[in-house]
C-alpha cells in the first residue's frame, strides 16, 4: 500500500498520473484545514495544498482513497482529549461533506507511539474507521493492530537496494527501536 500525508499538490500532479500509468493503488491523507487554506504546513510554495476539485477527481479514481489526517496538524498526544477527539471528527466530517461518502482511512499526525493518545485510538475506534495508520516501522500486522498501522518511509535518495530491502521487511526491526524509545518516553514523563 502506498500512501501519502497531509495534502500536497504535487500528489496530484506528479503521484497521480505515475499511480495511473503503472496502475498502483494509494491513499492519501489530507489534513482538511490545510485544504481549506486555513493553516500552511510548511512555507514553501513547492509544498502548496492540493484543492477540493483534484481530490475529489482523484477519490473518484478506482486507484486512490482519500483519508482524514485531523484538521490542524496537530500531535495528538500534546492536546486535551477533547482536541483529540475534534480533530478527528472534523476531518471526518469534512472530507465525507466533500466527498459526499463515507471515510473509513486515518492517518495520525507524526504517528511514533508517543504521538497517539488513547483517546485517539478509541475515537478512531467509535467513528468507525476501518483503519489507522501511524508512522511506526513495520511490514506485517495482526487482525487486532488495525487502528495502530505501521508504515515504511521511502525517500527519493533511496537506492533499488535500499528500496527492496525496506519494502521486505529487512528494517522492521526499526519497531522494537521504536517501541523501547517510547517505553523510556513513558517512564520520564512520569517522573
Amino acid at each position: 500500500v502506498i500512501t501519502f500525508d497531509d495534502g500536497y499538490k504535487d500528489n496530484y500532479y506528479i503521484a497521480f498520473p505515475l499511480l495511473k500509468k503503472f496502475g498502483v493503488p494509494a491513499t492519501v491523507f489530507v489534513v482538511t484545514g490545510f485544504i481549506n487554506e486555513n493553516l500552511k504546513l510548511i512555507n514553501d510554495s513547492d509544498f502548496d495544498a492540493l484543492t477540493w476539485d483534484q481530490i475529489r477527481e482523484m477519490d473518484r479514481h478506482d486507484l486512490v482513497d482519500i483519508g482524514a489526517h485531523t484538521d490542524t496538524h496537530p500531535i495528538l498526544s500534546e492536546i486535551k482529549d477533547a482536541e483529540v477527539v475534534k480533530e478527528i471528527v472534523e476531518s471526518k466530517k469534512i472530507l465525507e461533506y466533500e466527498l459526499s461518502r463515507k471515510v473509513g482511512l486515518f492517518a495520525y499526525p507524526n504517528g511514533q507511539l508517543s504521538d497517539i493518545p488513547v483517546s485517539a485510538i478509541d475515537t478512531i475506534s467509535r467513528e468507525q474507521f476501518l483503519c489507522a495508520c501511524s508512522t511506526v516501522w513495520r511490514t506485517s500486522h495482526a487482525a487486532n493492530e488495525k487502528l495502530l498501522l505501521g508504515r515504511v518511509m521511502i525517500s527519493g535518495t533511496d537506492t533499488l537496494k535500499i528500496f527492496k530491502y525496506k519494502v521486505s521487511g529487512s528494517f522492521d526491526f526499526l519497531h522494537h527501536v521504536q517501541k523501547i524509545k517510547f517505553y523510556i518516553y513513558k517512564v520520564f514523563a512520569q517522573h
